[in-house]
């Protein structure tokens, strides 16, 4: 597995690049497709946000898979702990994802080791508490946000191929969001699927119809 370490428009020193590889160095065991991995370093242009002075992001990929953690702090080594705090929440995610669905499918899902108490305990020590309240609130399917009017604020497109539920629920999973839009592989109607509670889920399906008499 190769570890590619750069900066944007900054230097690092040699320290920094050998903390990056020890502690970056158990991600071929979490996980075995990996055969990538590059740590970006930016500094932040705004002297009024010392909070986020520097920007760590480490990007994962091989055999089609890619897994991307980022994190802002007061300076590129906190930044590095959040970012690798927040992979390894990921990686646990994915991992007990994957125990559920296996046995449920005949897709072939990307296969992750999660890590261990002892790691994920040395990772979270190292954070800040905006940081761990952002994981827990990412991977909390009922936390609700009260929004004000009916302002769009914003929109995208997204490129995709049709999907089979089980892969819609893998990729929502993934993301850690508590739905995902879809274009059933066996319909090619668009749909959505969403979690409900006690691990179960629920899809709605489009069905265009013509409604001119």
């Amino acid at each position: 597995m190769e570890i590619q370490i750069s900066g944007q428009h900054i230097k690092l020193d040699q320290k920094f690049k050998e903390i990056v590889e020890k502690k970056l160095a158990k991600v071929s065991y979490y996980i075995p497709q990996a055969d990538l991995v590059r740590v970006e370093v930016k500094e932040h242009g705004n002297p009024s946000r010392a909070s986020e002075a520097e920007k760590v992001e480490i990007t994962i990929s091989g055999k089609g898979s890619i897994f991307r953690s980022t994190s802002q702090s007061v300076d590129r080594y906190a930044a590095l702990d959040e970012a690798l705090y927040k992979l390894y929440e990921q990686l646990r995610r994915a991992h007990d994802k994957f125990l559920s669905l296996r046995n449920k499918s005949s897709v072939k899902f990307l296969k992750v080791v999660a890590p261990d108490e002892e790691d994920m305990k040395n990772a979270k020590a190292n954070v800040s508490k905006s940081a761990i309240d952002e994981m827990d609130k990412k991977y909390n399917r009922y936390t609700e946000e009260q929004v004000a009017g009916n302002l769009v604020v914003r929109s995208k497109v997204h490129k995709t191929k049709p999907m089979t539920r089980e892969e819609a629920i893998y990729h929502m999973e993934m993301l850690g969001h508590p739905f995902f839009i879809f274009v059933d592989k066996d319909s090619l109607r668009p749909s959505l699927v969403y979690a409900r509670r006690n691990w179960n889920y629920g899809v709605l399906e489009l069905e265009v119809v013509n409604d001119e008499k």
